[in-house]
């Protein structure tokens, strides 16, 4: 079955978005690939992204979790991980947790 495929980018475009505040994302390995068809909702929108990020699942592709948080790193965000019942910040994703929080 085909389906349509549309970035990020193209999506906020076409709808004519004013503002986009959250993203949540569970593509099985495909983070990089979305967050490379953002790149102009994310110098924009400045919105807050909510990633699953697993290093099995990116090892399918190519990447590695380092190279999703290097790629955001350079828009300016900063990742975050669930403890103690907070959102803190975190240099690195550890194969301990698998979703992440990233604001700007």
């Amino acid at each position: 079955m085909e389906a349509p495929v549309r970035t990020l980018d193209q999506l906020a475009h076409e709808a004519g978005l004013e503002r986009l505040t959250f993203v949540k994302a569970d593509v099985e390995g495909a983070e990089l690939a979305v967050l490379m068809g953002s790149s102009a909702t994310l110098r924009r929108h400045r919105p807050t992204l909510l990633l699953e990020i697993e290093r099995r699942h990116l090892a399918k592709y190519g990447v590695d979790p380092a190279d999703v948080l290097r790629h955001l790193r350079g828009f300016g965000y900063q990742a975050h991980r669930r403890w103690r019942c907070r959102w803190v910040p975190v240099p690195r994703v550890t194969d301990d947790c698998r979703n992440y929080l990233f604001t700007a």
